[in-house]
């Protein structure tokens, strides 16, 4: 038998390589020689190739060990090419969505289009990703490594939006459904005529679909062309004349592939200034993902306004609908299931979210093509806040009719959920049209839905069943209760017509729910510099996120040390423990003092919150320090 072999994380054997850079560096300093570059040289290549993996799978670990430009600058000019370095970019975001239906998970990707030099930039984040659609307009302070670059979304100061994306979400969309097949994989699994139909003028298609949803506000027409064979193979790339070949599931394969399919439908005279949406078929070529789309116009098309969506292998008006509703601006329709309640404290594991769970939205995961829900619909402007929206502060009795039904009586309830900052939105399904397979738990009773009204996020549907795990019956029933105790909010059904339901709403005193502090060290001062000895200050900012019901929570202060070298390190606040009211927050300052003996390099430490009482309830911000000369 043999030794298992053991992984050893990309974040640490990157920290390893770059501390062995620095004391390298400084020996060549010392004595400089053509075998030290040579060595130096060889070191730095390998380091970048690491740093390029850990930027693209753990961005949030390249920060703590990027060489500050303190240390930087002290490098020989021979190995300036493998090192990073900081740069402004201002341009237009692309934002791709690829849906794994079968894995019920999505994954987004970013790239920033520079507006001055058009190079392409694949975004990444330190923090979490900013909900923002591709056509919007940023200036971007971050860290390149080649095309790779590196930011924070959070950090005002270094990440800005310049204007907002602008999607046109009525009228007819003007759409070119490209065929295409490789040298590789010649097969045409659908005849343009079948594409046709399914996009464009069966009853069942693409068009009627989304001119039924939009009561007639929206529809697409357009044409069908291909089959074309590319150049390249299913699983290879050409770049600048160089052809990489891999059977990784098409990472960033797909973006060449539609370039060269332009360029091949405008070599056999399609005018592709005609279509604002592009739409690629192509026979199965090993990519996890069914369907990929840009979250509105895809930035990459400099020359004009358009979006662009992947159909892998399937022609079905569902998969079509869905990849289009991405290119209109819309995000996935998520169901949040809390076990035996409707609802209850937003945190895993108290309540968990499925990406595809609401089995009455095409944005879900059905596999039919189910109207869109009311907070999808609502933004696109299908509906109007004046009137297909009422606002609900008080008891009363109120009274809803069907979203398919295209007339101008109330449509939403919305409900503010303060513990949140979000809103219920209550509506009505009908078995009408599209909608004529929802099942019977969908359309007896009102669906309530989560959202945050910001950038077309999320929407995320409530089970009035809970506890069966099962979403197509989520929808309350005559006499049915959905309780939101942390809000003091109840909704009983009282009633339901063929076309209208109608409810009692009544808000009740507001109950304690405990949430997890937010705890952050703000972009701006998270990573300073300063000689080994030397004490820096770091504001770190806590939020209590109770409810408004709760007293208020007291949070024991520490902070964690993330490597042995900091043993002799010291941190300190101004008192072990702080207290903050439901809602509060307040900035308390750090005391960072490295060992006088401390080597040149960046070192990480965390900045913990924990509540006194219950210490699940716990959270920790990042901070850097560069020990400099």
């Amino acid at each position: 038998t043999s030794e298992a072999q053991v992984v050893v994380p990309q974040a640490k054997i990157l920290s390893e390589l770059t501390v062995k850079l620095i004391d390298l560096a400084d020996q060549y300093r010392q004595s400089p020689s053509p075998a030290f570059l040579s060595e130096l040289q060889n070191l730095a290549e390998k380091r970048r190739g690491v740093l390029l993996a850990v930027v693209k799978n753990n961005p949030q670990n390249v920060f703590e060990n990027f060489l500050p430009p303190e240390i930087r600058g002290d490098f020989p000019e021979e190995i300036s090419g493998f090192l990073e370095k900081e740069v402004k970019v201002k341009g237009k975001l692309a934002v791709f969505h690829e849906d794994y239906f079968d894995q019920q998970r999505s994954v987004e990707t970013y790239q920033l289009v520079d507006e001055a030099s058009g190079k392409v930039y694949n975004l990444h984040f330190a923090d979490r990703a900013p909900q923002l659609r591709s056509g919007t307009s940023v200036a971007v302070k971050g860290l390149a490594v080649d095309s790779e670059l590196l930011a924070f979304a959070g950090d005002e100061q270094n990440f800005q939006v310049v204007a907002a994306a602008v999607e046109p979400t009525k009228g007819d969309q003007r759409t070119i459904v490209i065929l295409f097949n490789f040298p590789d994989n010649t097969t045409q699994p659908f005849t343009k005529e079948q594409v046709r139909s399914m996009m464009f003028t069966d009853p069942g298609s693409v068009n009627f679909y989304y001119q039924e949803n939009s009561f007639n506000q929206t529809s697409f027409s357009g044409d069908v062309v291909g089959w074309y064979t590319l150049t390249q193979n299913s699983t290879s790339v050409t770049k600048q004349g160089k052809t990489f070949t891999s059977t990784s599931n098409c990472p960033y394969y797909y973006r060449s592939w539609v370039s060269e399919a332009d360029t091949i439908a405008q070599n056999n005279g399609v005018n592709l200034a005609n279509y604002t949406r592009r739409v690629y078929v192509f026979p199965p070529a090993g990519c996890g993902w069914s369907g990929l789309g840009t979250l509105g116009f895809d930035a990459n098309i400099r020359d004009m306004q358009a979006s662009r969506s992947w159909i892998h292998g399937i022609n079905e008006t569902w998969l079509y609908a869905h990849e289009l509703g991405h290119n209109l601006g819309v995000h996935h329709a998520r169901s949040i299931n809390c076990g035996t309640k409707a609802i209850d404290i937003e945190t895993r594991p108290i309540c968990i979210r499925s990406e595809y769970g609401d089995m009455s939205d095409v944005m879900g995961g059905p596999r039919a093509s189910f109207h869109f829900n009311s907070g999808h619909k609502l933004p696109m402007a299908w509906l109007s806040i004046s009137s297909h929206v009422q606002n609900v502060t008080n008891d009363g009795t109120y009274t809803v009719t069907s979203l398919e039904l295209g007339d101008l009586t109330a449509k939403i309830l919305r409900i503010a959920k303060p513990d949140t900052d979000s809103f219920y939105y209550l509506s009505y399904r009908q078995p009408l049209g599209f909608d004529a397979a929802l099942s019977p738990g969908m359309t007896s009773g009102a669906s309530i839905h989560i959202t945050t009204e910001q950038n077309y996020y999320h929407t995320d549907l409530i089970d009035n069943t809970p506890g069966d795990n099962n979403f197509f019956n989520a929808a309350l029933y005559d006499s049915g209760v959905f309780q939101d105790a942390i809000n003091g909010i109840t909704i009983t059904q009282l009633s339901h017509e063929a076309n209208s339901v109608t409810v009692g709403v009544s808000f009740g005193p507001e109950t304690c729910g405990r949430y997890k502090p937010t705890v952050d060290i703000p972009t701006a001062s998270y990573r300073q510099s300063g000689k080994a000895g030397t004490t820096l200050v770091y504001p770190v900012v806590i939020k209590n996120n109770d409810s408004r019901a709760c007293a208020g929570s007291t949070f024991n202060l520490s902070a964690t040390k993330t490597s042995k070298s900091m043993s002799n390190w010291q941190f300190s606040f101004p008192s072990s423990s702080i207290t903050l009211p439901a809602k509060g927050s307040t900035t308390v300052n750090m005391s960072v003092t490295p060992s006088p003996r401390a080597k040149l390099g960046a070192y990480s430490f965390q900045a913990h919150a924990t509540d006194s009482v219950d210490a699940s309830r716990t959270d920790y911000g990042y901070g850097i320090y560069d020990v400099i000369q």
